[in-house]
């Protein structure tokens, strides 16, 4: 099960700076029909569901009330930044929630991009963003593949370090051979190990999330992920007053310019550059250059110990 902190909250802050721009489609369609994963298909209201963030509006789900016919699907989002027409990331705020897009064409496939994410415990070997991960629980059969998992979140001072914390599932989607990924914040209370570490840290809240995985052929694959992170709890007894009441029951304001920079600008030399590495040397056959995160992953990935690599289609290159 793929995990989507990473995905959403730490490869969806990809900018080094926030700048207007005009948004014109990035990813490529999928090169040849594939058949359906081997997982529990997304439901209809999945579906409409991660159709509505992508079209930058909160599901009804997610306290959103929806589009209506003849919306644009591109209105409000903000680009914030593009990396040689691989990767874009876009934002738009709707109320108390800020919601994140990224778009990237990723080397490697589903199982590799899965390994990534999921291997929580390597996830800070590589990503800059992130200083802590595990996996709190998981379930991984042929009629479920749900994970809850949690990260610490590193960004640059003046922002503190956050928790993110996250329930995941997996859904096959049956055009193009596809994966949606559906995360949210869970409801239920966390352990006490997990609660000791929010109490001592800034929590972020994910209101809802999600990415759809598009191979494109046996060495690309498209990932499309939206996060809609609830800035208005985030901001509950933060307040330069000191009120514990001063977001509460009251609008959030426009995020300005230097938070939306803050809060992106670690990515692209801390995430995407880094995962980028990692997947290309998945990709390929092992080589003495390989480092201990590359080897440790490709390691995990055939060993496959929960049997969901190899139905994301996982072989050994070469």
């Amino acid at each position: 099960m793929l995990l989507a902190p990473q995905l959403l909250a730490l490869v969806g802050a990809s900018a080094l700076a926030c700048h207007g721009g005009v948004r014109q489609h990035l990813l490529p369609r999928a090169a040849t029909p594939r058949a359906p994963l081997p997982l529990p298909a997304a439901t209809a209201k999945e579906i409409a569901a991660a159709d509505e963030l992508f079209a930058g509006r909160l599901p009804p789900s997610a306290g959103g009330g929806g589009g209506a016919a003849g919306d644009d699907d591109e209105a409000g989002w903000e680009v914030a930044a593009e990396e040689r027409g691989e990767m874009r990331l876009s934002w738009v705020q709707r109320g108390d929630v800020l919601l994140i897009r990224v778009e990237a064409t990723c080397p490697g496939g589903l199982a590799e991009i899965a390994a990534l994410t999921r291997e929580l415990d390597l996830l800070a070997a590589w990503c800059g963003a992130c200083s802590r991960a595990e996996i709190e629980r998981t379930s991984s059969s042929p009629s479920a593949h749900e994970l809850v998992g949690w990260g610490i979140l590193q960004l640059r001072w003046p922002l503190p370090p956050m928790v993110v914390r996250l329930s995941t599932s997996l859904r096959a989607l049956g055009d193009g051979g596809g994966a949606l990924v559906v995360a949210r914040t869970p409801d239920d209370a966390p352990p006490p190990p997990m609660a000791r570490l929010i109490e001592e840290h800034d929590e972020l809240p994910v209101r809802t999330a999600v990415a759809r995985l598009t191979p494109l052929d046996d060495e690309r694959t498209t990932v499309d992920a939206v996060a809609a992170l609830d800035i208005g709890a985030m901001l509950e007894g933060e307040g330069e007053s000191g009120d514990d009441d001063e977001f509460v029951g009251g609008a959030v304001p426009a995020l300005p310019p230097w938070v939306i920079s803050m809060l992106f600008g670690v990515a692209k030399p801390w995430v995407w550059r880094p995962a980028r590495r990692l997947l290309a040397a998945l990709a390929r056959a092992p080589a003495r250059r390989d480092d201990r995160t590359v080897t440790a992953l490709r390691t995990r990935l055939a060993d496959d110990e929960h049997g969901l690599y190899g139905r994301l289609g996982w072989r050994a290159p070469g």
